[in-house]
């Protein structure tokens, strides 16, 4: 009795601790951006003209970039007329406000064509506006909700 109750212990203890959601991952200073964040140990980044991040095996990209403007209301005028282009015959968006980490953000979420579409519009102290985004199947967003979440809430200015 007592040899199977450790058994269940350990079994479930590493399973919560193995988990994706419960691993280490590792720390991203995208230095161009002046940035930082966290990413599992199962996703891969790629830094070219932007920043792609991803797991390795899904097809799910997110991808950073330097915006040409430095300010960020019209960072967010510019990606609506973006998303407008992309996808002409919607046009709803969610736009939220906060900050994470001492960087003022504007959130721009919407559904279009079954697919979650995300723009994080993020202002660093040094004025630089970095775009953040991604287009995914609602059911991978479902996926790895979670950790998308984890990833932006870890951002932060690197000094």
């Amino acid at each position: 009795m007592k040899n199977s109750i450790r058994i269940i212990f350990f079994l479930f203890f590493s399973v919560i601790f193995l988990s994706p959601l419960y691993s280490q991952g590792n720390i991203y200073n995208y230095t161009n951006a002046k940035i930082s964040f966290w990413y599992p140990d199962d996703w891969m980044v790629r830094e070219h003209l932007l920043l792609l991040l991803m797991p390795q095996s899904e097809n799910l990209q997110i991808q950073f970039q330097i915006s040409e403007t430095v300010n960020l209301n019209e960072a967010v005028k510019e990606s609506m007329n973006e998303l407008k282009l992309l996808y002409p015959d919607d046009s709803i968006y969610i736009v939220k406000d906060y900050t994470i980490h001492k960087l003022k953000v504007k959130d721009m979420e919407g559904i279009i064509q079954n697919n979650k579409v995300k723009y994080l519009l993020l202002e660093t102290p040094e004025k630089k506006i970095i775009k953040i985004s991604y287009s995914i199947p609602k059911d991978l967003a479902l996926e790895y909700n979670d950790l998308i979440q984890k990833i932006i809430n870890s951002l932060k200015p690197i000094n």
